[in-house]
């Protein structure tokens, strides 16, 4: 995702403003949204297995209780 947004930015001056501020929005959105499952399910499941990440996982940013706590609609 993260290759996609700055992809997307590059293109900033080919595509018209306005198409280009609206698509990088939504890419910014889907993004932290990603982000967001991916830790939330990252620490679910570890919770399950014991084992630590494996080695070069990003670590996630919060614990598996804020994400709990914290819905996707609210942000």
């Amino acid at each position: 995702m993260r290759a996609t947004r700055k992809e997307w930015d590059s293109l900033a001056g080919v595509i018209d403003q306005e198409r280009h501020a609206e698509v990088a929005q939504k890419l910014l959105i889907q993004e932290r949204d990603a982000v967001w499952w991916r830790d939330a399910c990252l620490l679910y499941f570890q919770t399950f297995s014991k084992r630590p990440l494996p080695a070069g996982v990003e670590p996630p940013a919060k614990t598996l209780a804020e994400y709990q706590a914290k819905s996707l609609l609210n942000q």
